[in-house]
């Protein structure tokens, strides 16, 4: 399936240059409600406290969305229409949709922890829930272990372009200063299975981030 990918200007270049994306840690997440249901008592609320944080450390997220013509995610996640949108080819077995929901699930952590069974279920259940007024993002996930002797030297975890993260689109917001050539210069031997695009706002009377057709601009 096809899913986007937007990124700051800056990281995106370094992205197409070392042909990688950077790894999502949980607690670095804009949204503090993720990976934390609500528990009616406060022995369950530390224990969430503590499963969040062994989250953290174990485990990555690549974040994309469905939908790469919504300003909102422009102006979000690519610099106010300055940065960079990735569209990937992903098989659809290695990511999860987000469910939007109006009210945070209720959890008994005590009884989790005594059915790993059910628990592990349970916990699938809110691991990928967000509230109803994110819906915007349209957002997919893929989970990922990390391996400590995998960690780069900047402290973060990327993971490489593959045939399972397949580069197919580069679409450049309409503030920016990237060329194609520098695209064309970055993307090497990718260069030729990879469209390159310019983004512009739509001439139509709709809240949409279009393709620049006219070449001759960019």
């Amino acid at each position: 399936m096809r899913l986007y990918h937007f990124v700051k200007e800056q990281y995106g270049l370094l992205d197409l240059q070392h042909r990688r994306l950077k790894i999502a840690r949980i607690n670095d997440l804009n949204d503090p409600f993720e990976f934390f249901p609500a528990c009616p008592d406060r022995k369950g609320r530390d224990m969430i406290r503590d499963f969040k944080q062994r989250a953290h450390d174990a485990i990555g997220l690549l974040c994309f969305s469905k939908d790469r013509k919504n300003p909102v995610l422009w102006s979000h996640y690519a610099e106010g229409h300055k940065g960079m949108c990735f569209g990937f080819d992903i098989p659809k077995e290695h990511v999860r949709e987000v469910r939007y929901i109006s009210t945070r699930p209720i959890v008994d952590m005590e009884r989790l922890f005594t059915n790993m069974e059910s628990g592990h279920a349970e916990i699938q259940r809110w691991l990928n829930v967000k509230f109803e007024h994110w819906a915007y993002e349209q957002e997919w996930r893929a989970e990922l272990l990390l391996d400590p002797s995998e960690q780069d030297v900047d402290g973060n975890w990327y993971q490489p372009f593959s045939p399972d993260l397949r580069l197919r689109e580069v679409l450049i917001g309409e503030g920016s200063r990237v060329t194609r050539l520098d695209l064309q210069n970055l993307l090497g031997d990718l260069a030729p299975d990879v469209k390159l695009w310019r983004t512009r706002l739509a001439f139509k009377p709709i809240y949409e981030v279009v393709l620049q057709q006219d070449r001759s601009r960019w």
